[in-house]
């Protein structure tokens, strides 16, 4: 079985559209092949602020998701298991 690992993280429901872009960005530039929003279409504000970060490689997940937490307008970040496969 491999457990694939990945970075959760909430903006502050405050943090404008474009201020969203940046943190983004930044989180890109540490080494992310996705950062996207876990409920693309959500109109409540909390589930909107939700976001996953995938493809940092394993041994750098930690120190990025301290990073990440350190951002202004993040509320907190948190590696957590992404998925189960089967082999």
């Amino acid at each position: 079985m491999l457990v694939l690992m990945r970075i959760d993280f909430k903006f502050q429901e405050s943090l404008s559209p474009d201020e969203r872009k940046l943190v983004i960005e930044q989180v890109r530039k540490l080494g992310a092949e996705k950062v996207e929003a876990m409920f693309p279409e959500e109109k409540d504000a909390e589930l909107a602020s939700l976001y996953k970060v995938e493809g940092i490689p394993k041994e750098q997940l930690s120190d990025v998701a301290m990073t990440i937490n350190e951002f202004a307008g993040v509320e907190y970040a948190e590696v957590t298991p992404e998925m189960r496969m089967i082999h």
